[in-house]
């Protein structure tokens, strides 16, 4: 038979076995708030829901700022001309900073260099509220950062304002950031003569004024057809463009009128020259003037000026309140001859640019 253990060494193995599993306890807790620490939202979701966001700043390290915030409801860079935002840019960017979850890779402050942090090449953006900053250095609600792409992972490594930490967030806002980028303008703009949020506010365009100065006086109209549901099963549009030069109607190309319709939403600009209330009086000749009309509200005029010996052209947006620079090329197709609408056209001129 075997004889009983001493009640004291007992006592003394439950003690240990108890330390022992303390221990265990300890060391679980201790493994998961680190991997709470290095796991988790570059902003807390709390801390998001209690940003007043006003304004946001971007530009590169080391250098000058631009400031983007809403002018009347449309944002706008307020340091270059008031030139009009790319609000889907913007929309992504602040997206990828908001709901960005990551890990940390680094806590090493000597090694944030390896991901880009604190290096050439790094942006700086800044989150302002809840008033508009008179400077890229007011009203700073959250800065952040963004080191290289994480191309492994289509993610990017930043690191906040004021912490040591580098983290690889599972977003990217460089992608926000270079969206529709091109030389000679900043990031986050829109890049059109037409902005897109100024196309929205005129609503749907019914008709187009073609005004050359000195010359013919052209106009397409959108007009509805009578179809049947049998028709549209077909295929057979329920729209179609009407032309007429100088009152006199004319057969349209509905596959030219289309692609110019469709170039007048999206055709680029070089650079913004001016905001229209500091344009040089005097500087402007006036080649043809583009209307673009919706069924109610003012129509949303471009005036195009004649090109200059560089082969270059401006153009007022009232509208957008800007003089965009643009190619001559440009210029030409944004204010056709009837003969490039007319049915005997042979091309759509237009058509190469909506594939860019």
């Amino acid at each position: 038979m075997r004889k009983a253990l001493p009640a004291w060494i007992v006592l003394l193995l439950v003690a240990v076995a108890a330390g022992l599993w303390n221990g265990r306890l300890d060391e679980r807790e201790e493994e998961a708030r680190d991997a709470a620490e290095r796991i988790g939202r570059l902003i807390p979701s709390e801390e998001g829901k209690r940003l007043e966001i006003a304004a946001l700043s971007v530009g590169p390290r080391g250098g000058a700022l631009l400031r983007y915030a809403p002018v009347g409801g449309i944002w706008r860079c307020l340091d270059h001309f008031g030139a009009v935002a790319n609000m889907a840019a913007i929309d992504a960017l602040l997206q990828a900073l908001l709901d960005a979850e990551g890990v940390v890779s680094s806590a090493d402050a000597k090694r944030a260099a390896d991901y880009g942090i604190g290096a050439a090449g790094a942006w700086i953006v800044r989150l302002h509220g809840p008033l508009l900053p008179r400077t890229p250095e007011e009203n700073v609600l959250l800065e952040v950062e963004l080191g290289r792409q994480n191309e492994a992972q289509d993610g990017c490594f930043v690191r906040r304002s004021g912490q040591q930490v580098v983290w690889s967030i599972d977003t990217n806002p460089w992608s926000a950031l270079l969206m529709g980028a091109a030389p000679n303008r900043p990031l986050l703009l829109d890049p059109c003569v037409v902005p897109r949020v100024v196309a929205e506010a005129s609503r749907r365009i019914e008709r187009v004024r073609v005004e050359h100065t000195g010359g013919p006086l052209l106009e397409l109209t959108l007009v509805e057809l009578q179809v049947t549901e049998e028709d549209l099963r077909r295929g057979k549009p329920s729209f179609a463009w009407r032309l007429s030069a100088d009152g006199r109607a004319v057969e349209a190309s509905q596959e030219a009128a289309a692609a110019y319709y469709s170039f007048l939403m999206c055709a680029p600009y070089e650079r913004i020259v001016a905001a229209l209330d500091e344009q040089e009086p005097g500087a402007f000749v006036l080649r043809a003037t583009i209307s673009l009309c919706p069924a109610e509200g003012e129509p949303l005029e471009l005036c195009i000026g004649a090109p200059d010996e560089r082969g270059k052209a401006v153009i007022d947006n009232a509208a957008a309140a800007c003089r965009y620079e643009v190619s001559s090329e440009v210029a030409a197709l944004l204010a056709p001859r009837a003969e490039l609408l007319a049915a005997s056209a042979t091309a759509a001129p237009w058509k190469p640019w909506l594939r860019r």
